[in-house]
């Protein structure tokens, strides 16, 4: 079950930092492609993403220094919510991961308590077995009670 948990983990960042460093390689290759001199005007570079204000011009950058300033900053930008992102999901994946983990346990301990309480109405304790049978219960119950409390 660990494994299965652990390799959805693992599939879901590599898909998730491929993705990201898509993005950041588009401005690696605008660079390479304006140095070439395949595109020739700066403005018709493209960016990782571009922040879109319908009252002026999208096109901020008007020279290679300011494109190169503007993709770094986006690139940083692109890498600090890949990590946030990561650090959210792996934190969503594992408390439902626990929890889950914690109920199965919680069914083990109920399961031993039905093959104990067979076994204790099957026992003869003598002149005390009710009363014996009922503490024997009880301190079981209050394992099932407190175990359930710590999943709750």
């Amino acid at each position: 079950m660990e494994r299965k948990r652990s390799k959805v983990m693992k599939l879901a960042y590599t898909a998730t930092k491929y993705l990201f460093s898509s993005h950041n390689i588009t401005s690696i290759l605008s660079i390479i492609t304006y140095m070439t001199n395949y595109i020739q005007e700066i403005e018709n570079l493209p960016l990782p993403f571009i922040f879109y204000n319908p009252i002026t011009n999208s096109n901020i950058s008007t020279d290679l220094f300011q494109y190169v300033i503007l993709a770094l900053v986006q690139c940083l930008y692109l890498y600090l919510s890949f990590n946030v992102c990561m650090d959210l999901y792996h934190s969503s994946v594992y408390s439902c991961s626990n929890v889950k983990t914690d109920m199965e346990l919680f069914m083990l301990s109920i399961e031993e308590f039905d093959e104990v309480c067979e076994a204790v109405m099957v026992t003869d304790y003598g002149e005390e077995s009710q009363k014996r049978r009922h503490e024997i219960l009880r301190e079981y119950v209050k394992g099932l009670v407190r175990q359930h409390q710590i999943i709750s």
